[in-house]
């Protein structure tokens, strides 16, 4: 399998994304949003609760954003897609490891992922024809979007650092700990200091656990 493409240089990265009808320009408050949500958790909340904060913000900033530019929501299977009819292209989000963002690293997402998330990833795979033993395992039922090529919005939160790093990349393949771990693309943003954003209040002294990127149903309890 070939070496993923990593797009860090900011006109490539302009170039690529107008293909894709992205603005760079949303993909970062995208970022910021989830990253905001998740500093209005506090000790008194669940454990899971920053995690799932950011994530929520996450999903429903990529699509407040997107939406005008052409694109629509999709709920389906527990995944949260946003997909543009036009360019076949959809969108998830997720958390990822501490080499998001990094072009020399090796991402992955931060929890394992299942049976749908390989659904998408086999797509992917079929569009670009790639043949090896990953392959040839047994295929899924492929019932979302077939022939959409799904990205997936990585963002990690560099506490070490202060700063948010984040990219928009096309997965090949899970490992066999069902984390999505092999790209095809990576397009990779500016990292952003935690100090940039003036109305982002960041709790302090406050450790969280980050939870699974999920969606939740909720159903009436029957009386």
């Amino acid at each position: 399998m070939p070496q993923p493409q990593v797009i860090t240089d900011h006109q490539d990265l302009k170039n690529e994304l107008s293909l894709y009808n992205i603005p760079e320009e949303s993909l970062m408050e995208i970022g910021w949003r989830g990253y905001a949500a998740r500093s209005n958790a506090t000790q008194n909340d669940p454990p899971s609760a920053a995690g799932n904060y950011a994530y929520f913000a996450t999903v429903r900033a990529k699509r407040e954003l997107l939406c005008p530019e052409g694109w629509e929501q999709l709920n389906k299977h527990n995944l949260c897609f946003t997909i543009n009819p036009e360019t076949k292209i959809a969108i998830v989000a997720s958390s990822g490891n501490q080499d998001v963002g990094i072009a020399e690293g090796h991402p992955r997402t931060r929890n394992s992922k299942g049976e749908r998330t390989k659904d998408y990833i086999f797509d992917n795979y079929d569009i670009f024809g790639f043949e090896d033993e990953y392959q040839k395992k047994e295929k899924p039922q492929k019932d979302i979007f077939p022939k959409f090529e799904t990205f997936v919005f990585l963002y990690f939160y560099d506490f070490d650092k202060g700063e948010i790093r984040s990219e928009l990349s096309l997965p090949i393949e899970m490992d066999i700990k069902g984390q999505v771990s092999k790209w095809h693309k990576r397009i990779i943003l500016n990292p952003i200091s935690f100090d940039t954003e003036p109305t982002c209040s960041r709790q302090s002294n406050v450790s969280f656990s980050d939870s699974q990127d999920i969606d939740i149903p909720i159903k009436r309890r029957q009386k």
